[in-house]
C-alpha cells in the first residue's frame, strides 16, 4: 500500500532538483493554484519568450520495473480521470529518480497514446489508504522514443544543492 503523504514527500524531492536544473537554463516560476489543478507543477519562459507549462513526475521503480506508471484512473471511488488523460500541461518532465535521468515528453503525445498502451502493455492498480489508483505500465524504452529531449547524468549534486537553496528561502 503506497501512502499518499509518502508518496507527496518524494515527488517533493524531484521537483526540486527538476526546478534546480531548470533554472539554469529557463526563466521559472511555481504555478498558481488555479494551475495546479489543471496538473501544471512550473510555467517556464524561454529565451525566446515562449511560456510552457509543466508537469513533473518522479519515478523511483522504473531502473527495477524497467517501466513507468501512467495514470489513467486517479482515484477509482470517485472515478475521477488520471493525469495521463486530463494534465493541461504542453510538456510532462519524468525524472527517474535512481538513474539521474529526465524525460521531456509532450503531454499530447502522451494522451494520444494512452489508449494503445492500455491495449499493449499490463494495467495495475495501486492500493492507496482508501482507494486505488490506475494507470498502465509503459517500457522506459516507449517513452526514450517519444520524448523530444532526454537528459542523462543530471548530477547527483543538484540534489543537495536543491534542497539548500530551497532551506535559504
Amino acid at each position: 500500500m503506497y501512502s499518499f503523504d509518502e508518496q507527496l514527500k518524494l515527488g517533493k524531492q524531484g521537483e526540486l532538483i527538476i526546478d534546480y536544473y531548470l533554472s539554469h537554463y529557463y526563466d521559472l516560476r511555481a504555478a498558481s493554484r488555479a494551475e495546479q489543478r489543471l496538473g501544471i507543477d512550473s510555467v517556464l519562459t524561454s529565451h525566446a519568450g515562449k511560456v510552457v507549462k509543466l508537469e513533473y513526475k518522479t519515478d523511483f521503480m522504473s531502473q527495477k520495473t524497467g517501466n513507468i506508471v501512467i495514470e489513467t484512473i486517479s482515484v477509482d471511488t470517485r472515478n475521477k480521470p488520471g493525469w495521463g488523460l486530463t494534465s493541461k500541461s504542453d510538456i510532462i518532465i519524468f525524472y527517474l529518480y535512481h538513474l539521474h535521468r529526465l524525460f521531456f515528453i509532450k503531454t499530447s503525445l502522451i494522451k494520444d497514446n494512452i489508449a494503445q498502451w492500455q491495449q499493449d502493455y499490463r494495467t495495475v492498480k495501486i492500493r492507496n489508504k482508501d482507494y486505488h489508483t490506475h494507470g498502465v505500465l509503459v517500457p522506459v524504452v516507449v517513452l526514450e522514443n517519444i520524448a523530444w529531449r532526454i537528459v542523462d547524468n543530471v548530477n547527483p549534486e543538484f540534489v543537495k544543492a536543491a534542497i539548500l537553496s530551497k532551506n535559504r528561502t
